[in-house]
């Protein structure tokens, strides 16, 4: 993409028009421009329709000279029909939605959960766990004020059942709490930030307050009683900033908070027990963490396993182990570092093991066993990401055929892990740069055969042993050949190349013909970025 808007942005300034009045026009910002001409960004759907819009006002208006000269014109075109394609290949924001939901129509209880998450833009991507398709969502995007107004019904269950939780629990003290089996520590806690009455007689002077309740979240929010009580009856919803410290009051950060669900007790007594509710925010902060250091293992040892240290890495983790590796070292590996932690934090009964049987084996264990392997596992941890190992995979996309959006996601996986954070989805997010392969053995042979069947056809045969020249070709056969190249090159699935092409030197060992040697040959190309971007990237 970077090359096609490189060319546009060369054409824009032969015929005056700067970087500055790009921006007049479209509202895009100069860095942006930059960014994607040198390939270190992408434009999104918004930005690419602004860059078509402005190609087109290029060609009909704009108080230019016309008719362009054909040196001008001829990339304009070009560069629109290419958005043009881009866009067509893009679901927008709604079709996307409609996809996730028309996906979940039979599950009303998903259906009711997915429609506020994504109106409220909870997710960042989305993943069909049957076919493995999905695609980025705009986590980011502005919450539209008529959206959240939608959910006001939703806002008055919950402000009216904080309210009654609030005069319930107001009136009960340390021991009451305990009593009902909560730990001391907790009940403190929870005490501690809980209003109560004889807090305000004391500092305020007041004898008698009708609903204690609605008088703190008055006192608090700095608003009037009227319109707590106006929010209660669901006469008035509160203003973006007073829902804001709402939220805050309660340690609420999400976007759906009091809008897209209906709180439970459980909740309203998180809200109430702020280093509680920190320690889970932290707990799936490290979950993240371990999902994408994970994807990143996956990614090193994928690569570079042929590398004296990460064998010895991958070799030390086989043997961490305490069962035997079934599938996928790597997520065995991740899998067992959560369970030996979780089963430290859970009482376990007879209840316990049937409802988690997985776990059994680590509940069994000792705190001492559990803590030693627990602490060989945080070393190899701290083995995986780490400089000498970042040095080697960048090394290695830099020699092998890479494309520039696998550089720059390579780049964006490294920067997220280097700042201890971690992403929802990682193998959505970063699939170009690795995708674990599910095709069966005999998937593989089909797609190898249907490969060395398809070099035999006569124009691609002649296309492959003529250096893949597109010289005197018909429009007919130039489509078989880029059909055929796309298939071949298998949506740049490294792990499925890698089974492809290990099927097709099996089968070259016992062929009587030459079809499974070529196809060898054409994957060796494949592997050189001079060939790509002849068969690809093409003028």
């Amino acid at each position: 993409m970077s090359n096609q808007i490189n060319e546009f942005l060369n054409v824009l300034s032969k015929m005056g028009i700067t970087y500055n009045k790009i921006h007049n026009n479209t509202g895009i910002s100069k860095m942006n421009l930059s960014k994607w001409r040198k390939g270190n960004s992408k434009p999104n759907q918004d930005s690419l329709l602004k860059l078509r819009n402005l190609g087109l006002k290029v060609l009909t208006r704009g108080g230019l000279n016309f008719p362009l000269k054909k040196e001008f014109r001829e990339p304009v075109e070009n560069f629109c029909r290419y958005v043009e394609e881009i866009l067509r290949d893009m679901p927008k924001k709604n079709d996307k939605e409609s996809i996730i939901l028309s996906e979940h129509r039979n599950n009303k209880e998903a259906l009711d959960f997915l429609k506020p998450a994504l109106d409220f833009g909870l997710f960042d991507s989305y993943l069909n766990s049957y076919n493995m398709n999905g695609f980025i969502l705009d986590k980011n995007r502005k919450i539209e004020r008529k959206i959240e107004k939608q959910y006001q019904p939703m806002f008055v269950v919950n402000f009216n059942l904080l309210i009654d939780f609030i005069d319930k629990n107001s009136e009960k003290d340390v021991e009451d709490f305990v009593e009902k089996g909560w730990k001391r520590e907790r009940a403190e806690e929870f005490y501690l930030n809980c209003p109560h009455e004889e807090d305000y007689e004391k500092s305020e002077g007041i004898s008698s307050i009708p609903s204690l309740s609605e008088y703190w979240l008055s006192k608090e929010l700095k608003v009037s009683n009227t319109q707590i009580r106006n929010w209660k009856r669901g006469k008035d919803f509160p203003t973006e900033e007073n829902l804001a410290n709402l939220k805050k009051l309660l340690h609420l950060n999400g976007k759906i908070a009091f809008l897209g669900y209906k709180f439970s007790d459980l909740e309203f007594e998180g809200m109430f027990l702020p280093n509680i509710g920190d320690k889970l925010r932290k707990q799936d902060e490290d979950f993240l963490y371990q999902k994408t250091l994970e994807f990143f293992t996956n990614v090193l040892f994928f690569y570079c396993d042929d590398i004296s240290i990460i064998k010895q890495l991958k070799n030390d983790m086989e043997e961490s182990l305490t069962e035997e590796v079934k599938g996928n070292l790597v997520s065995a590996f991740f899998q067992e570092f959560h369970n030996l932690k979780i089963s430290r934090e859970i009482i376990a009964d007879e209840d316990t093991y049937k409802i988690l049987p997985d776990l059994v084996s680590y509940f069994q264990m000792s705190d001492q066993q559990v803590n030693y392997i627990l602490g060989k596992d945080k070393e190899l941890l701290s083995q995986i990401f780490t400089k000498e190992n970042i040095k080697i995979l960048r090394q290695i996309f830099d020699k092998k055929c890479f494309s520039d959006e696998q550089r720059e996601q390579l780049g964006e996986l490294i920067s997220v892990l280097e700042q201890q954070k971690g992403v929802h989805n990682p193998f959505l997010r970063f699939r170009l740069m690795y995708s674990k392969d599910n095709h069966s053995q005999e998937d593989i042979e089909t797609i190898t055969n249907q490969l060395a069947l398809l070099l035999t056809v006569p124009s691609i045969s002649k296309w492959f042993h003529s250096e893949y020249s597109f010289e005197n070709l018909t429009d007919k056969e130039l489509r078989d050949i880029m059909a055929f190249a796309k298939l071949a090159f298998l949506d740049n699935n490294q792990e499925l190349r890698e089974k492809v092409t290990k099927c097709t030197a099996e089968k070259m060992r016992n062929a009587t013909d030459n079809r499974y040697d070529d196809l060898i040959m054409f994957f060796i190309d494949l592997s050189n970025p001079s060939v790509i971007q002849r068969i690809f990237e093409r003028k």
